[in-house]
């Protein structure tokens, strides 16, 4: 079984087309259940494409980089605008996880208001936000909807993270 850092562009190559204009991989040689000319690898449940390369299974995204880049990401790899099914090169760079996280475009699963950024303090009966910048995290205020508050986080994002797409 190979290990990621044991394959080359050429092993990728001789498997996989991979079309840059729309992020897909197709297989160009038939194995196992694996037929030519059939998109390469499965979906996973968090959304993300895995596909197995001499028992090395490779998430897609990591996989493009590396053929687009020529190396290995270091770190993360973003989806500049949440897509998680484009892996085209214009769409997915090679990023710190801070950056990666900055970028982050949906709220938590237990968020109250679904919104990313808006928090509601049960004893002020008001909406808030904050946003962390390095260890520091500011406040931005008190609102009286959730929409507001996510609203100022917005706005605050653009400005402060670096990695923000939004």
């Amino acid at each position: 079984m190979a290990d990621r850092n044991s394959l080359t562009i050429d092993r990728v190559l001789k498997l996989l087309d991979f079309d840059h204009g729309s992020g897909v991989f197709t297989w160009k040689v038939s194995r196992g259940k694996a037929r030519a000319g059939f998109r390469a690898g499965s979906l996973r449940s968090d959304g993300y494409r895995i596909i197995c390369i001499d028992g090395c299974r490779l998430l897609e995204h990591r996989l493009a980089i590396f053929l687009t880049d020529g190396a290995w990401p270091i770190g993360d790899v973003d989806h500049k605008f949440g897509d998680k099914s484009d892996n085209r090169p214009s769409e997915i760079r090679a990023v710190s996880v801070l950056i990666n996280r900055q970028n982050q475009r949906i709220a938590k699963r237990n968020s109250a208001s679904g919104l990313i950024g808006a928090f509601f303090d049960a004893r002020s009966k008001r909406w808030y936000s904050n946003i962390r910048v390095g260890t520091e995290r500011l406040p931005l205020g008190r609102f009286n909807t959730p929409e507001d508050a996510h609203e100022a986080y917005v706005k605050a994002k653009r400005v402060l993270h670096a990695g923000c797409t939004i």
